[in-house]
């Protein structure tokens, strides 16, 4: 059998405990109490005064009246405080949703946190290695001269010029991926100066460019007697062959013993030997 109203008003009154639900359906339920005591309060005050009623039930008319405004007015009063008890439920249960929402979002960034340090290292290091082994294999098809799509226009369907129609297709190999652990890119891969090793590297070719500038030495090629055929030499600052007549420039020892072996005649030349330009000729050292 369920409670009088006014024992559930009491006891919602007196506890924290109540449910907003149970507190919706009290307000309700005084609200409809309210508007009926209110009611009898205008019925009951017009019978008070009308005069074709005995003295009598007037003054009952208006006891009435006096008791239906005194039970409105403490049903408006349990309303009031109802409703401010329903808005602080409510407030409360909103602040402990976004409470509930935002120690779940801090846990979820935590998550993240642990992902993103032990999972990205990896997939940054196995992009890095897909993308490096891409590129070198695009390059070794051009060295091969094998003109085709390279490993990512093939796997993507895409032309091997990397257009569709007149739109470019970004390519992958030109990603920019930030490093994890850097403020620099992961990849394309930083390209690091280290002034010291920049220097040694420049002697060092400086050096290379001596030696092989020293293998190059100054010689007079004369062809066989009577040779009407072209002979092909390894020469520099020179014609690169030799027919009928003599010719000055400058040769390695391997272009030096390559022409002998063709039976042309090689000797060194001082700086200041130098042959006459005959008719025909090419070359005047």
């Amino acid at each position: 059998m369920a409670k009088p109203l006014n024992e559930r008003i009491a006891s919602a009154r007196s506890t924290d405990r109540v449910t907003i639900t149970d507190l919706e359906a009290l307000i309700a339920d005084v609200t409809a109490e309210r508007d009926r005591f209110a009611g009898i309060v205008t019925q009951a005050t017009a019978d008070s005064i009308r005069f074709e009623l005995s003295e009598e039930d007037r003054d009952e008319a208006a006891k009435t009246a006096e008791r239906a405004k005194r039970n409105s007015l403490a049903m408006s009063a349990a309303l009031d405080e109802l409703s401010a008890k329903l808005t602080a439920k409510r407030a409360s249960e909103q602040q402990n949703a976004e409470k509930a929402a935002r120690e779940a979002a801090i846990a979820e960034r935590d998550m993240l946190v642990d992902r993103l340090r032990t999972e990205w290292p990896v997939i940054e290091g196995q992009v890095i290695e897909l993308l490096s082994a891409v590129q070198a294999n695009e390059e070794k098809l051009k060295g091969l001269r094998i003109y085709e799509g390279n490993a990512e226009a093939i796997a993507r369907g895409c032309a091997g010029n990397f257009m569709d129609g007149s739109v470019p297709v970004r390519r992958l190999t030109e990603t920019k991926l930030p490093s994890f652990t850097g403020r620099d890119f992961a990849w394309p891969k930083p390209s690091t100066f280290n002034p010291s090793l920049h220097m040694e590297q420049h002697q060092k070719n400086l050096l290379a460019m001596r030696d092989e500038e020293a293998r190059w030495k100054r010689y007079i090629v004369t062809p066989p007697h009577g040779n009407r055929d072209v002979i092909p030499l390894l020469i520099k600052n020179g014609p690169n062959s030799v027919r009928d007549t003599p010719i000055i420039g400058r040769m390695t020892d391997e272009g030096v013993a390559a022409a002998r072996k063709t039976g042309c005649t090689v000797e060194p030349a001082a700086a200041n030997v130098s042959i006459g330009m005959p008719a025909g000729a090419a070359f005047l050292s």
